[in-house]
């Protein structure tokens, strides 16, 4: 009896330590979707926010949009008579950061092109 008590420990420590294997992974991917939806948040935003700065008179070159756990900050550059760039760099208080850009048409009042890096 004593070696099927030894054999059904291994097996019971074994499933626990895939258990927690899987409950450690888990919450990294948690951590890093939370991390990339975050991103995307600020970053809409920061695009929203843009796009509604660029259809009044007083737009900026550069500046900064300030949010709860980063901060995005956009400089502008035109490309033609009708269409500006405007590149957004974000980081985040954990040190994460993400860059990316976007094209305005004065002519149709809107964004038409966005690309992250």
């Amino acid at each position: 009896m004593y070696p099927l008590t030894i054999i059904f420990l291994f097996f019971m420590t074994l499933l626990l330590m895939m258990a927690a294997q899987q409950y450690v992974a888990e919450a990294r991917f948690l951590k890093e979707t939370e991390t990339i939806r975050l991103q995307e948040y600020y970053l809409f935003c920061s695009l929203q926010a843009a796009e509604s700065l660029v259809q009044k008179t007083d737009w900026q070159g550069e500046g900064s949009f300030r949010f709860m756990r980063g901060i995005v900050k956009y400089q502008t550059y035109p490309l033609s008579a009708d269409r500006e760039k405007i590149i957004f760099y974000m980081s985040l208080d954990n040190g994460e950061k993400r860059e990316a850009a976007c094209e305005y048409d004065k002519v149709k009042g809107q964004m038409v092109k966005w690309t992250e890096k």
